[in-house]
């Protein structure tokens, strides 16, 4: 859904309207009701409390506590940085506390990557996460070659 609202320019209001008529069935009752609620109580219903309402009802604490604990140890390990980055990404939203700033989102992105690109990241500083992202890339890339000249050798 996100993908489709950045392509459209959609509202708050209408990424809400929009995502609300996707549902069917029990989500379709449950949505109805919750609107209600929210409503009887005077709450503005934007995309972000949209989607708080709708993590409460379909996934359960419990889980949504077991993956922040798990992006609070997420390393690289045998990931590739795009594979990594993607998972960091996915459980990122879990422990938005943990990432409040870009440059603490940078700093805990490159303290989960091997050592192997991490130390070649250090001494650069990079607070950017998105450059910060992209400089792992070239350096895993960079990395791949030479492994590959060496095996020819």
């Amino acid at each position: 859904m996100k993908k489709i609202f950045s392509v459209l320019s959609c509202t708050e209001e209408q990424k809400v309207s929009i995502a609300a008529f996707m549902f069917r069935g029990e989500a379709e009752h449950w949505w109805k009701t919750t609107l209600r609620l929210e409503r009887a109580a005077q709450r503005q219903i934007d995309w972000d409390r949209f989607v708080e309402l709708m993590n409460k009802k379909y996934i359960p604490e419990s889980v949504r506590d077991q993956w922040a604990i798990e992006f609070q140890g997420l390393q690289q390990n045998n990931m590739t940085v795009q594979e990594y980055e993607a998972k960091f990404t996915q459980l990122s939203r879990f422990a938005p506390h943990l990432i409040a700033e870009e440059s603490d989102k940078a700093k805990k992105f490159q303290r989960g990557l091997r050592g192997n690109i991490r130390g070649k990241l250090v001494a650069l500083r990079i607070r950017n996460y998105a450059e910060l992202v992209e400089t792992a890339f070239e350096i895993e890339k960079d990395l791949l070659e030479y492994q590959e000249i060496r095996n020819k050798k």
